[in-house]
This record gives C-alpha cells, structure tokens and sequence, in this order.
C-alpha cells in the first residue's frame, strides 16, 4: 500500500511538473534520474516544452482567424499567458479555450498602451485594435463550443409550424437546437475568420457592430449574419419567450417569413405545447422580454 501512494504521489508531482508555467525546478534531481547526456532537470524539460507546444498547436488550430490577424509570434504570447494562467485540465479540446476571451479582456491594455498600433482605420489611434482581438477570441470559441459540443443530427427535423394563414400567432413556444449560439460583436469577425478559412489574406476589419447565428448542419459549422430586431426575437424565443411575444411587434407576414425561414434553417427542432388558456381572460399582459445582447 504505502509503495502505491508513492507512485500516486510521484504522478500526481510529475502532472504538476509538466502543467507548471516555468521549467523544471531543483527538486527534478532528488525524484527523477538522468543520462549519460541529460540531467532529471533537461530530461523533465522535454516533456514540459512538448506539452506547451501541443497546447500552442491546439491552439493555433482553434484561432486560425486570431493567428492570422495578430502573427504566430503575438499569438503565442496571448495563449501562453492565459495557458499560464489557465493551465488545461479538460480531456478533449472542448474546454482548452473556454475562457481565452475572458482572459484576454481582463488583460487587455490601458488605452494609451494602444495608441497607433491599430490596423484598423480608426479614428481612436488603435483604441479598437483590442475590441477586435477580443472579438474575434469570442467568436473562435464560440466556433469551437457549437462543433465540439452536442448537435441536431440525429434528432427528428421540425418541419412545419401551427401557422394558419390569418389570425394571431400561436400561443407556443420553440426548443433551440443544442448547438444554436447568438452573439453580438463590435466588428463583422465572421467574415474575417471565414476569409482565412478559405485561405484568403483579409485586411483587419471595420468597426461595425455585428449580430450573428452560428450553428451546425451536417458537422459543418454555419455561421449567419442577421439584423438587430431578428437577433433580439431569435433571443427571446431561445430564452423562453413563446412565439406570440416574442413577434408581437412584426407584422404577420413578415413574423411568418422569419419563423419558416429559421425552422427550415434548423434553428429550432421542437414545438412547446400551447399554453392553457388564461382562467381570467382580463388577466394582465406579460411583461416586455428583454432585447438579448449576445452570448459567448
């Protein structure tokens, strides 16, 4: 017993070892042995610099759009600091960058740390050049949660809604598709990332604020730029909001147009049954639903 929770001690020492953000420290040589060529310490630190490297790959392969905007060279000083920061304890690539953006906009420059490094057109001098990284790091990552994570493949399609052709808008709410992602963005990063993916040499895009669907078909990641008032419906329907409130301010033909376009688009694969009539038909109406932002 005591010769296993060595070994588990060792194992969990040399995790910690290979996880640490500096090199192997003075203690390798009391734990480890070394070569005729190397010493514990230059032995340990060819799996620590491995192990950074492979996280710097899976990396790279999540951002192409951020490593091309910013150079390999910029790029792995951002993820290693967050790596660093946020050393990677999940299985899969799924939890690598979770929180990549988040850091990033904790970490971002002071204004002035900013003047003239921008590259893209703004009057502020570059103020915008770190809204656009962190843009672009919320829009990777949400590309990363929608492809890793579960989708509508294998669910049964929904193919036609309870619309008659006159009369209100049903009483009923929508199920999103598990890999239905909304997000708002300072800059178009979508058409940016998308250029890079098809091996295209884009300049850093304009400011303009930006309302996005993203989700999968077929494995595929699709991405969908859409206006504010549909991005704010899309939003209030996901959060809840039963069909009837959530167009209540379109009128019916153009409500209709949006709701057959995003089913047919999978944007939505079930139908929440109608609600039971008010008891009280004089009851007061349902508070406004609030205009959804984004999510990331």
């Amino acid at each position: 017993m005591r010769e296993d929770s060595e070994l588990a001690r060792l194992q969990r020492w040399f995790q910690a070892a290979v996880l640490a953000p500096e090199e192997p420290g003075p203690e390798t040589e009391r734990l480890l042995t070394g070569s005729d060529r190397q010493t514990a310490r230059q032995r340990l630190a060819v799996y620590w610099r491995r192990y950074r490297s492979r996280l710097l790959e899976n990396m790279r392969a999540l951002h192409p759009g951020l490593v091309h905007l910013l150079g390999r060279e910029l790029f792995h000083q951002f993820a290693l600091s967050y790596l660093e920061e946020h050393p990677s304890r999940a299985r899969t690539l799924l939890g690598l960058n979770e929180r990549f953006a988040e850091h990033l906009a904790r970490t971002r420059p002071k204004p002035k740390d900013t003047a003239g490094t921008g590259g893209t057109g703004d009057a502020d001098g570059g103020q915008a050049w770190p809204d656009l990284v962190i843009d672009m790091a919320r829009y990777e990552r949400v590309r990363t949660e929608v492809l890793e994570g579960p989708g509508a493949e294998d669910a049964p399609r929904l193919r036609e809604l309870p619309l008659g052709p006159t009369g209100p808008l049903p009483d009923l709410g929508l199920t999103p598709a598990p890999c239905l992602r909304l997000l708002r963005t300072t800059f178009p990063v979508h058409a940016y990332v998308a250029a890079v993916r098809r091996g295209a040499d884009p300049l850093p895009p304009e400011p303009r604020p930006t309302f996005v669907v993203v989700t999968r078909h077929d494995f595929e990641v699709v991405t969908r730029e859409v206006t504010p008032r549909a991005h704010a419906t899309l939003g209030a329907l996901v959060s809840g909001a039963t069909v009837r409130a959530a167009l209540s301010g379109l009128g019916r033909e153009q409500a209709v147009s949006w709701l057959r376009d995003w089913v047919n688009s999978g944007f939505f694969v079930a139908v929440t049954p109608p609600r039971p009539a008010e008891p009280d038909q004089r009851a007061t109406a349902r508070s406004p639903v609030p205009v959804v932002e984004g999510t990331s």
